[in-house]
């Protein structure tokens, strides 16, 4: 079980303390919109060969559209993608990371305990990274560059914004009129500017105020 905030959208924390849980060696906690290919195997491996207690970090390669494989073998359609993503993608910014790997039985990643942020709602990946570069307990890794994540353009239609229309509705139905909860009810959850979003201003209020990022 993952812990939520009260609109039932998960907490990046309580993701993170249940991956901790795990008795793998390699604890992998990444984006459920990435593809993986086998090169992230042959890094993981060789980083497990040369470090004794590591954290990989790695930024995802964005992509409008792949071609079609489906008529070649699984080796010839994974050289095919990975060539193309690299040729006609793009490597996303440090702004974010969507996919992070350590040693499970090692040291702590990070010294301070990390707040309650909300899944999808950015500052968290920036502050994890961060926070395990400067515990200094482990060797820290971007493999952004070594490893093909994929990250394919899609739309959120299946995160609605209902449910979370629904609790500001009640939250506010003595205190905000009409035209304002009609606003409201107007934008989309997941996939508009974050700018207007307060999950977004939490998780930078909790970010600038807990560890060292």
């Amino acid at each position: 079980r993952v812990d939520t905030n009260f609109a039932g959208i998960p907490l990046f924390n309580s993701m993170v303390a249940r991956a901790n849980e795990s008795r793998a060696h390699v604890t992998v906690l990444m984006n459920s919109d990435i593809m993986l290919f086998d090169d992230f195997i042959h890094v993981l491996r060789k980083v497990i060969n040369d470090y004794e207690d590591w954290f990989i970090a790695g930024a995802r390669w964005d992509i409008d559209t792949l071609p079609d494989v489906s008529r070649m073998t699984a080796k010839k359609a994974r050289r095919v993608l990975m060539r193309y993503v690299r040729q006609f993608g793009s490597l996303h910014t440090y702004g974010g990371i969507d996919l992070w790997a350590w040693n499970t039985k090692g040291p702590p990643i990070f010294q301070n305990n990390m707040p309650h942020f909300i899944y999808g709602r950015g500052k968290y990946d920036n502050w994890l990274t961060h926070e395990a570069i400067a515990a200094s307990r482990r060797t820290v890794i971007d493999v952004s560059e070594a490893c093909t994540l994929v990250h394919l353009k899609h739309d959120y239609h299946l995160v609605s914004s209902r449910k979370m229309d629904k609790v500001l509705s009640g939250l506010a139905a003595n205190r905000t009129n009409e035209s304002q909860l009609k606003s409201v009810q107007k934008r989309s959850f997941w996939n508009q500017g974050k700018g207007s979003k307060f999950e977004l201003y939490i998780n930078n209020y909790l970010a600038m105020t807990h560890g060292t990022y």
